[in-house]
């Protein structure tokens, strides 16, 4: 009897080796994994990133971060800083936490304006929308049965001037950038007039000098700085916002033609609605196409097309924009949208086109921002900016970056959101470049 327990102990021993170097083999496979996933997804130069370390860090420069093995509880936080004129993307190339959910481990990240948690097998992807970020990565003790969770994330620089020109940008011109110290504001300028040949509809599109305001809310844009700008009022006395894209045809939201097309007036080369000015003038619109899977109810390609009833002539004040690339919606940095819309919800309307910067940022933030009070698709792209936003009466209007090639591109037309400028509410805009080829198919009868 005594023989037998000693063999049977003996077995129990030698089958608990066994699962243990069954786990080890497999910890270490999981191990070798990740670091060649780090490797194919990370530059050359990448770092280790450790807990309760605040790293600055330079342009080209990047960070790993991944987690042990081990079933312990853990709080690693870490921050990163870019240098001025830069943001920090971040992504996780593998992630897979415990499946128990938020309860048991998470990553969360804060920046300057957001917050955002991460579980079980969520999809990291983002842009910082200032120039630093707070990541944490908390788990409490593991259980001896449960699976711990695992994660390889990278923290990459990007210029800020280049997070919305990774297109080819082959267009043979350039465009400088100066600061204007007495009111903290950029200006763009292409300094080569040479036609772009690559890009959709008119080869003179999306050239302008822009000044980027950096104060908060709107203010005055210039005449003639944004000679895409159309107005339109509708025959109820709804008002809107529009883009020229050629000639005859302008890019406006669907939502503006729920109950069809009504009688429409469009403004162009507007500045001043108080006074007549030169170079603007006024015609009626003809028709409009709108998307044929407009959801009325989420606003899901809430976009349309409204024909003018005659061709227009382009002049300094009335010109049209470039659509945007997929390639050049940015994740972060800078857009500008405009319109006449009010200042404030349900304020008054503006007299003189007004013009303010947003901070792009990544639909998963947006998502997480509005936590189930919209639906955020891929036929949308999100900013968010303190105290600036798009408003009533902007609706249809432009939301526009530049390009690499120096052109200022349609990147949104302004949709919908939560009031205006609203804590924890970003705007949202239809995606232009998701369209392009219903906006071709249904504008064939007008080149420029």
């Amino acid at each position: 009897m005594q023989k037998i327990n000693v063999y049977l102990l003996s077995l129990i021993l030698a089958v608990l080796l066994l699962e243990e170097y069954k786990r080890k083999r497999k910890d270490k496979d999981k191990n070798e994994k990740e670091a060649d996933v780090a490797l194919r997804f990370s530059p050359r130069n990448f770092r280790m990133a450790q807990c309760k370390v605040t790293y600055k860090m330079e342009e080209e420069e990047a960070f790993l971060m991944t987690t042990d093995s081990s079933k312990q509880s853990r709080k690693c936080d870490s921050k990163f800083v870019a240098p001025k004129g830069h943001r920090l993307n971040f992504t996780c190339p593998v992630f897979n936490l415990a499946p128990t959910g938020c309860r048991q481990e998470k990553l969360i990240v804060k920046d300057s304006n957001l917050k955002m948690t991460f579980c079980t097998n969520d999809n990291v992807d983002l842009a910082s929308s200032g120039t630093s970020l707070n990541i944490k990565h908390k788990r409490k003790k593991t259980k001896s049965k449960e699976c711990t969770g695992t994660y390889v994330c990278e923290v990459t620089v990007v210029r800020e001037d280049l997070d919305s020109s990774s297109g080819d940008g082959t267009g043979g011109q350039s465009a400088s950038v100066t600061t204007d110290p007495s009111n903290s504001a950029s200006t763009t300028t292409v300094t080569s007039p040479a036609a772009s040949q690559d890009r959709h509809f008119c080869s003179n599109c999306g050239i302008s000098q822009i000044t980027v305001p950096r104060i908060v809310g709107g203010q005055d844009a210039n005449r003639g700085e944004f000679p895409w700008q159309v107005g339109i009022k509708l025959s109820w006395g709804g008002r809107c916002g529009g883009s020229l894209i050629k000639p005859r045809w302008v890019l406006t939201a669907a939502h503006c033609y729920m109950s069809g097309f009504t009688s429409t007036t469009v403004y162009l080369g507007d500045h001043d609605r108080s006074v007549n000015e030169e170079g603007s003038f006024e015609m009626q619109a003809a028709s409009v196409t709108v998307h044929p899977d407009f959801d009325s109810l989420t606003l899901d390609n809430d976009i349309a097309l409204l024909k003018l009833s005659s061709p227009v002539t382009f002049s300094s004040t009335v010109a049209p924009i470039c659509l945007a690339r997929p390639s050049e919606v940015p994740q972060s940095g800078v857009g500008i949208t405009t319109g006449w819309g009010t200042t404030a919800w349900q304020g008054s309307t503006a007299t003189v086109l007004q013009k303010v910067a947003v901070d792009y940022i990544s639909n998963a933030w947006c998502t997480q921002l509005y936590n189930d009070r919209f639906d955020i698709t891929d036929n949308m792209v999100c900013t968010y900016t303190p105290k600036k936003d798009a408003c009533q009466g902007d609706s249809g209007g432009p939301l526009i970056a530049r390009a690499a090639d120096g052109r200022w591109v349609l990147t949104g037309v302004v949709s919908f959101g939560d009031e205006c400028a609203k804590k924890d509410s970003p705007g949202v805009f239809t995606r232009v470049p998701n369209y392009i080829s219903w906006i071709e198919e249904n504008t064939p009868d007008d080149d420029c």
